[in-house]
């Protein structure tokens, strides 16, 4: 199963921005093909291809049932020692945020494109799909994207000065230093927060440096005051985890700019995409 994990992941998670179900997806396609005995080819491109086809039709359901393009996706650490998956197949966490905004079809196709380098008639292959099609897929999501992509850092930009960023921003928070924080944030800072189905946030977006300077302020007050608070990396972003003694209750990803302002916050305070970050991560 682990190799199967190693190989299938990057594949399952891109497309459906969950851990859990991408676990899911891959078990469901290993369970069939041990119960066929034989009947299918136990070859990787058989598994590739499973295990897309099955991610696209979960994804599918779910985008019927939810407003996908107002949640954010579940973090993925990178920074775990004993990571196997193929860590730069993972799409930054920027990326997977507007992903949100395709369809599962769409979104299958941009992936295979951008971050495993599939040509159309491979991925026209692998969906079933003729090649015209799969080019007029790639065609529209790239056009739903193109606004998107050029207000997003979607590729992450290596700082040697991050640490100090992150220190900056937290000390500002602490002390309530407006003047302090706003040096660190873009001006047109965008806030996003997803505390899924059960969770209440004090807003889910915020726009402009002094609006989430103040939100910022507030919430650490409130919620997060005793919390110990650790750096980690995940979808090959910075981000910061905010521990109870008995939970982790709030992961902070940021999106740093190349002036070393931060450009774009996300609060994921969903418990259950928290449950896998949790359990990947050690606690302090």
């Amino acid at each position: 199963m682990n190799n199967y994990q190693q190989l299938l992941f990057p594949y399952a998670y891109n497309i459906l921005g969950s851990v859990e179900d991408a676990k899911d997806a891959i078990q469901d396609v290993v369970t069939k093909l041990s119960s066929a005995r034989g009947q299918y080819p136990d070859s990787k491109n058989y598994l590739i291809k499973s295990v897309i086809n099955r991610s696209i039709n979960i994804k599918e359901q779910k985008l019927k049932n939810e407003q996908l393009n107002n949640q954010l996706p579940e973090p993925y650490v990178l920074a775990s020692a004993e990571e196997t998956v193929n860590n730069q197949q993972v799409l930054s966490y920027a990326m997977l945020t507007l992903l949100n905004h395709l369809t599962a079809k769409e979104r299958a196709v941009f992936i295979l494109k951008e971050a495993f380098g599939y040509k159309h008639e491979e991925t026209a292959e692998l969906l079933g799909q003729s090649t015209e099609n799969t080019r007029q897929l790639l065609s529209r999501a790239k056009k739903k994207l193109s606004g998107l992509r050029q207000k997003h850092a979607v590729k992450p930009v290596k700082l040697p000065g991050t640490e100090a960023i992150l220190a900056h921003y937290l000390t500002a928070i602490q002390n309530k230093d407006l003047k302090a924080l706003e040096q660190v944030l873009k001006e047109d800072i965008g806030f996003r927060a997803d505390g899924g189905s059960g969770l209440k946030v004090l807003a889910r977006v915020a726009q402009g440096a002094q609006e989430v300077a103040q939100l910022l302020f507030t919430v650490y007050e409130r919620f997060l005051k005793e919390c110990t608070i650790t750096p980690t990396v995940v979808n090959h972003f910075p981000a910061l985890l905010y521990w109870t003694p008995s939970n982790l209750k709030l992961c902070q990803v940021f999106e740093i700019n190349r002036f070393g302002q931060i450009e774009h916050l996300y609060h994921v305070l969903d418990p259950e995409k928290l449950s896998n970050l949790r359990l990947a991560v050690q606690e302090p």
